[in-house]
């Protein structure tokens, strides 16, 4: 489980990538659809047409997974990596989170070597290297876990204005905690926790069950995307409070 992320609701209106879709959005006339505890920020078709053309052709491609601790995610990226067309970057927190020597051993309960301190600038870093990755070109395969509207909504800041395709990850609790036993590298209950609400946040561009092949969910992730036309979820989702 990552954790909440803490910031400013408009953290990313100052970032240069981000800025101009946000002021698109604040300024386009929106009709907001209820979809359940969600809502979805719908446009008129030249609103959606303007989207599609600020999407800058330079910019690198991304799919991100969206699931519980032990879904799947990371050995889904790694299948879609080798089986996509174009060179995709396998760019996921849990390089930072669980790679040895990213992260400083020495740990305080305050101060800055405190886990809450280090966390809150690790996600906001996070989030600048997707945007900035992307924009220098590079396409992204994203493993995450969205814990929350504001994560949710800092993602959409961030990634709003690129070509970004959200697939759901799932996976039946039973499953879960088989896997989540098995790695030995997660803290008991993580996945449980996380399945309680990491699909409540948002709708997707696409679904798999992760009780499939990974071989068998990366074909048909790749078959969906390859068929996708903006604007993705990820562009059209709004924090609406």
């Amino acid at each position: 489980m990552h954790g909440g992320l803490t910031h400013p609701a408009d953290a990313s209106l100052g970032d240069p990538l981000c800025s101009a879709a946000a002021g698109k959005k604040n300024g386009l006339n929106l009709m907001i659809l209820p979809c359940g505890n969600r809502r979805l920020t719908m446009g008129t078709v030249a609103d959606f047409l303007f989207l599609g053309m600020f999407i800058d052709p330079g910019f690198g491609k991304i799919i991100i997974l969206n699931g519980a601790s032990s879904a799947g995610k990371s050995t889904l990226c790694e299948a879609l990596q080798k089986k996509l067309d174009e060179p995709f970057l396998n760019f996921s927190l849990d390089f930072f989170m669980f790679n040895y020597g990213v992260l400083p051993q020495r740990r305080e309960t305050q101060g800055p070597f405190s886990w809450p301190v280090m966390r809150a600038k690790l996600f906001n870093g996070y989030f600048n290297c997707l945007s900035g990755l992307a924009a220098a070109g590079n396409n992204l395969l994203v493993d995450y876990i969205i814990e929350s509207k504001d994560q949710l909504q800092y993602l959409t800041l961030k990634l709003g204005c690129f070509d970004a395709f959200l697939v759901g990850v799932h996976c039946p609790l039973e499953e879960l905690e088989r896997r989540e036993l098995a790695r030995g590298d997660r803290s008991p209950g993580d996945a449980k926790r996380d399945l309680e609400t990491v699909h409540t946040f948002t709708s997707y561009d696409f679904e798999v069950d992760s009780c499939q092949s990974p071989d068998k969910n990366a074909g048909e992730i790749i078959s969906a995307w390859s068929l996708r036309k903006p604007p993705a979820i990820i562009n059209r989702l709004v924090k609406h409070s």
